[in-house]
């Protein structure tokens, strides 16, 4: 007669965010194999990650979108920050597909109005900038030239190269230019509209090194950083031309990406070929490890709010140029992903009113802007959201005998127990409290994975009860 021996055990499924490096067979339970549109949060699974529709930059909570010719998409949204006669009045500016410019004030009910005769086709870079008392914001591309805005006056700077990349340092306007890619233009002192060459005004730095393209210019922390697609320079530029230091920062991180480059608090992330990257100025640092294979990055777009990092990236492949919003949550060391959305740009605007990180989409809600929210929603959809947990031998060849699952949920949720291939489904209401589900199923290889298409989730690390047979 064969002898059986078994053994009663207990483990925890829990949630400490998604292995994207270890060897699934292998992989702890407290780690996910994907997760998408749950938000982890100390420690435990929500729906606090989404995109909702763009009202909160108007009191009413209207949320009108501008009528245009065609019903053109918004490419891009900028933050103008504008004050006159001692009163704040921060504008949101959106560039649409036509070229055209359109504003809004942001926290006053007001329409939209048409910054007229502006049409630039090209990808805008936009920063503020206040001369001679005026607030303006800067606007330029590679095929457009530089544009200075003054309240509702565009005003072309013709004597300007055409920047890919503006940024504002120590009084002067400096950019990567079209046309000469190993270069970096600044403008005469407190005179964005002088770029006449000399000793005493305007010029430029040239690079002849292997660091290839100049890609971003970055203002932080007293100095100016450029970007390039192999390295990063820090520039001091005190004083006359005379006296600017360049200094390479040592860069081993592979191809830098332009729009993932975003400066978050004390640091720069960015993402290069190896993974994401935190720059401090003088150190660069690999983060965020678990971070899923990218698939495309020439689409991508970074944003950063409140100790959040996000980058509208490709992660699953689905056709798009971006299918997913990665939310880095720094202090928590965690990822999260939003998916199912195109999101062409992000954009984080700090205004008088409200601090907001905006998007603006490729095809689905088109003609719409977003904000990223804690909503477990898309544009006002419900997510699906899922969670699969490794599926393995739990580091023992004993036959397994599942015997319940012990969750704690506070919304409704599809429960599934993975054994040997077979996978069985238990639907659980919400509820305060723990919820115990008999499984009585067996099998040597186990994982377990959860459902849900509500936008609001709470779900606890559970715990599962089992039996190790052997014989």
């Amino acid at each position: 007669m064969k002898q059986v021996r078994a053994e009663r055990h207990k483990f925890n499924v829990g949630f400490k965010g998604v292995s994207g490096t270890t060897d699934t067979s292998v992989l702890d339970m407290s780690y996910a194999v994907d997760c998408r549109n749950f938000c982890f949060e100390k420690g435990v699974l929500t729906g606090a990650i989404g995109i909702d529709v763009a009202k909160n930059y108007d009191p009413a909570g209207a949320g009108e979108y501008p009528a245009t010719e065609d019903d053109q998409r918004i490419r891009n949204v900028f933050l103008y920050r504008y004050r006159k006669d001692g009163v704040t009045d921060d504008r949101l500016v959106i560039h649409l597909d036509n070229g055209r410019l359109m504003y809004t004030s942001i926290g006053k009910t007001d329409g939209w109005h048409a910054l007229d005769p502006m049409l630039l086709k090209g990808e805008l870079s936009g920063v503020n900038y206040n001369y001679n008392g005026d607030d303006m914001l800067l606007l330029s591309s590679g095929e457009d030239g530089l544009y200075a805005i003054t309240g509702d006056m565009p005003l072309v700077c013709s004597e300007a190269p055409h920047f890919t990349s503006i940024a504002v340092y120590n009084e002067r306007v400096y950019g990567s230019i079209n046309g000469n890619f190993r270069q970096v233009w600044f403008s005469a002192d407190f005179n964005p509209s002088n770029w006449r060459v000399s000793e005493d005004e305007a010029g430029y730095i040239s690079f002849n090194d292997e660091c290839g393209d100049v890609i971003k210019v970055v203002s932080f922390l007293n100095f100016l950083y450029i970007f390039r697609e192999f390295g990063i320079f820090r520039l001091t530029a005190y004083g006359p031309q005379s006296e600017f230091m360049l200094k390479k920062v040592f860069v081993d991180t592979g191809k830098i990406v332009a729009g993932s480059i975003e400066v978050c608090g004390d640091r720069i992330i960015f993402y290069a070929e190896k993974g994401l990257y935190s720059f401090d100025g003088y150190d660069i640092t690999p983060i965020a490890k678990q971070l899923a294979g990218v698939n495309r990055t020439d689409a991508m777009s970074g944003a950063y709010l409140d100790g959040i990092y996000y980058l509208a990236c490709n992660i699953h492949d689905t056709g798009g140029k971006n299918d997913s919003v990665v939310a880095v949550n720094l202090p928590e060391n965690t990822i999260s992903y939003l998916c199912g959305t195109d999101v062409a740009q992000m954009r984080t605007v700090r205004a008088s009113a409200g601090a907001d990180v905006y998007c603006v989409f490729r095809e689905s809600d088109r003609h719409r802007m977003g904000v990223m929210a804690k909503s477990g929603s898309i544009m006002g959809g419900a997510t699906l959201k899922r969670y699969v947990s490794p599926y393995n031998t739990l580091s023992t060849p004993a036959h397994k005998v599942i015997r319940r699952v012990n969750l704690l949920t506070r919304h409704p949720l599809t429960l599934k127990v993975k054994l040997d291939g077979k996978v069985y489904s238990y639907k659980l209401g919400g509820s305060e409290k723990l919820q115990s589900v008999a499984v009585e199923r067996s099998g040597r290889r186990v994982g377990f994975e959860l459902e849900s298409d509500s936008a609001d989730a709470y779900v606890a690390p559970f715990t599962v009860e089992l039996d190790f047979t052997w014989g």
